[in-house]
């Protein structure tokens, strides 16, 4: 039998809360069996509760690799767009140049929500700031680092450029 047809208003009727009994009981007959109920129910919704938590993160998982394979491909056509810039003449230096910002595009959104979303609320302008500073610090060092290489292993810097 379905007790839930006892508690359904129909769309568009009134319900008038002085024609309702506050003593009704429903199907339970004591206090006792009603707690049981709602012990059961809870244990029930527990349980369901566990299962979207676990879907939910397989979920969020799922879109986080998407993101993050996104985010690679985003550099990985972004530093070809850098090597096609020092390989070739001014037409190689344009599609380079138009790969390597295609790459940027491309990498950011991805980066920004994973960011996003690996962080709490509070603490997600310190994590954006963290992220400024790593590409800032590597936009400075990475060159430096290049100049340190080519000093060490006695390579002209001039013929990198040519």
């Amino acid at each position: 039998m379905d007790y839930r047809k006892e508690f359904l208003v129909e769309p568009g009727s009134k319900v008038k809360l002085d024609k309702i009994d506050p003593g009704y009981t429903g199907r339970h007959v004591s206090e006792q069996k009603a707690n049981d109920d709602i012990e059961k129910y809870r244990a029930k919704l527990t349980q369901q509760q566990l299962l979207m938590s676990a879907e939910k993160r397989h979920s969020l998982l799922i879109v986080l690799q998407a993101q993050e394979a996104l985010a690679l491909i985003g550099y990985f056509v972004s530093a070809l767009g850098k090597a096609l810039m020092g390989a070739t003449a001014w037409p190689g230096v344009l599609g380079g140049r138009f790969l390597d910002r295609f790459g940027a595009g491309f990498r950011s959104p991805p980066r920004d929500a994973l960011i996003a979303s690996s962080v709490s609320d509070e603490y997600r302008g310190r994590a954006f700031g963290f992220e400024g500073i790593g590409d800032n610090l590597g936009a400075f060092l990475g060159p430096l680092l290049a100049i340190l290489l080519l000093l060490s292993f006695h390579i002209e810097i001039r013929l990198s450029f040519v």
